[in-house]
This record gives structure tokens, C-alpha cells and sequence, in this order.
């Protein structure tokens, strides 16, 4: 009986008269589907870092902007007129 996964692929073979060329296939093809799953992986891998490094660029200008906002109002406090 053959159990189907979720990436399509059979995960054992049908029958009871298996040849070594059948099963010889079966593993390459479970080797191939393996092979495009790690490559993926390690494309989603490259994805998340430079998504990492973007958003490490976004905090540095928003603490840049947060702290001109803070000098800016420092400013304005001293040039208020006292009394």
C-alpha cells in the first residue's frame, strides 16, 4: 500500500513483487524531492536574512528619527521664554 505525503511524493511502493530497478527508482525520486526541499529551505533561509538586515536598517533610522525628534524638542524647550 502506498502512502502519499504531503509533498506528493509515495512514501513506500506497491506490491509485493519489487524490483530492484523499482525501488532503485523510488529512492532517487525521494532523493530528488528531498534535494528540492532543501533548496528551498535554504532559499527561504536567504530570504529571512536579507529580511533580518532590512529590518536591522529600519530600527537604525527609526532610533536616527526618534532621537532628532528628541534633540528637536530639547531645542524648543530651551528657547522658550522663562516667566
Amino acid at each position: 500500500m502506498s502512502n502519499t505525503t504531503v509533498s506528493g511524493a509515495a512514501s513506500t511502493l506497491d506490491g509485493d513483487d519489487l524490483s530492484v530497478s523499482d525501488f532503485a527508482d523510488h529512492v532517487q525520486m525521494l532523493t530528488d524531492r528531498i534535494n528540492d526541499l532543501e533548496a528551498a529551505v535554504t532559499e527561504k533561509d536567504e530570504h529571512i536574512a536579507d529580511l533580518r538586515v532590512d529590518l536591522e536598517r529600519k530600527d537604525a533610522r527609526i532610533t536616527e528619527l526618534e532621537e532628532r525628534v528628541a534633540n528637536q524638542r530639547t531645542k524648543q524647550t530651551r528657547q522658550r521664554p522663562i516667566g
